[in-house]
């Protein structure tokens, strides 16, 4: 599929049964109520977007995004919290694609970073995001309640 054909846009109900696949695919399985719930919640805040790749009339991708204020310096920093194309249409550009989108979307909020965090397991990822131009530059703690 060439990546001519990808269309990039905000996320919608219709899109619930794949966005569920795509998720299950991340390794977080979820039922289409939560991610209607999800969708609503992101819809709700002016921050926060929803994007998916779509060929035809077939969503192979989505990426969700959110910025909040620095309180270190001006600006925003936005953040990428998912992002997953489908693994038979992986190697396409469709995450390029997805990921400039938040990008663009990032500048449009005033944003002065953007930061994404990857499991340590997923080495094909974070040379994907190097070569994209993102660095690693800081450790990410977490704890999960």
């Amino acid at each position: 599929m060439p990546s001519h054909n990808i269309i990039i846009r905000e996320a919608r109900e219709a899109d619930v049964e794949a966005l569920v696949l795509l998720l299950t695919q991340l390794g977080y399985p979820q039922d289409p109520l939560f991610v209607l719930r999800k969708l609503e919640e992101f819809h709700e805040r002016s921050s926060s977007k929803v994007f998916v790749a779509e060929i035809g009339d077939r969503v192979v991708g989505f990426l969700s995004f959110d910025s909040e204020p620095a309180f270190h310096k001006e600006g925003r920093i936005g953040t990428i919290m998912a992002l997953c194309v489908l693994e038979e249409c992986r190697g396409q550009g469709i995450g390029h694609k997805l990921v400039a989108e938040a990008e663009a979307e990032a500048i449009r909020q005033g944003c002065v970073r953007l930061a994404v965090s990857s499991g340590v397991q997923r080495i094909n990822t974070h040379q994907f995001y190097r070569n994209l131009g993102y660095e690693e530059k800081t450790k990410r703690f977490v704890k999960d309640f």
